[in-house]
């Protein structure tokens, strides 16, 4: 699998696979979420057609990339539903080098193949979470290729070093919900995420169960892409004091009370986990973000 550097600092950029002709075709945004797929094909992939939700919460659609050919058929990824491998071959169809076929698996179920594959054709296949396609096309499609997110980068934690120390262990591809308990600080921090497996964990709550009780529940297309808060010092131990999540649709908090003389932090990109320690409050926290 060729796996070249991407525009996009957050996401691998995979392929093309397929011919040299046609007109390439490209994204310009920031993908983070991939929600549909609309496919044209017969003998060959005529046509591919997509829609991804960017990074600064828009929608895009691209396509179709190709001719009108073919049987249309169309893949709506549900809420936490994403494809994890893209596979195809390639082959030669009126004297050009064409993507002939086209399978798409999620973390629930299979879609394809889509059209049909070519006895010596050359096999191709993309793992990761895919977020969006990039190829050439004329009146087929000629080549495909993914955007595929990045392994989470673990930032922080911010605040003290008292309590036990907490965090994940395996990959966190979407954060569901997240649960705080805070007063004069962050009294603990619950969180829901679906991780590279599409199964849906609970971490937490990691701290005590004072304070008052608030979770947040994000939408099919939101995600948090800034964390920021403040630590400082209750009952002569550095706790985090207050947090703040910014989405791409609104903010939520402040929650806690930021205290005269606290140290703020601020964590920028999509958030898709935490870390961090707790005892009786939320000692210290981190992010994962992608």
């Amino acid at each position: 699998m060729a796996n070249c550097r991407s525009n996009f600092p957050s996401t691998n950029r995979n392929g093309p696979w397929g011919g040299c002709i046609g007109a390439a075709k490209d994204i310009i945004a920031v993908p983070r979420r991939l929600e549909s797929i609309t496919i044209r094909s017969g003998w060959v992939i005529d046509s591919l057609e997509f829609s991804y939700i960017s990074e600064d919460g828009r929608r895009h659609t691209n396509g179709p990339w190709g001719g009108d050919g073919g049987n249309k058929q169309t893949i709506c990824l549900g809420p936490t539903e994403f494809i994890k491998e893209v596979s195809g071959t390639t082959g030669t169809y009126e004297d050009n080098v064409v993507v002939r076929s086209l399978k798409f698996v999620t973390n629930i179920c299979t879609y394809g193949p889509f059209g049909r594959e070519q006895c010596g054709g050359t096999p191709f296949c993309s793992y990761g979470t895919v977020v969006g396609f990039h190829g050439s096309s004329r009146d087929y499609l000629n080549s495909i290729g993914t955007y595929t997110l990045s392994q989470p980068t673990p930032n922080g934690p911010w605040g003290g070093c008292g309590g036990a120390s907490k965090s994940i262990t395996d990959v966190p591809r979407r954060l569901e919900t997240i649960t705080i308990r805070s007063g004069w600080v962050i009294d603990s921090i619950e969180f829901t995420y679906i991780n590279e497996d599409g199964q849906r964990h609970t971490k937490g709550p990691w701290g005590g169960d004072g304070g008052n009780k608030q979770t947040i529940c994000l939408g099919p297309t939101e995600f948090i892409k800034e964390v920021s808060g403040t630590t400082g010092t209750y009952e002569d131990k550095v706790v985090v004091r207050s947090l703040k999540f910014v989405t791409n649709m609104c903010t939520y908090g402040p929650f806690g009370r930021e205290q005269c003389g606290g140290t703020s932090f601020c964590s920028y990109g999509t958030v898709v986990g935490f870390h961090g320690r707790s005892g009786n409050y939320l000692d210290s926290i981190g992010t994962y973000t992608v």
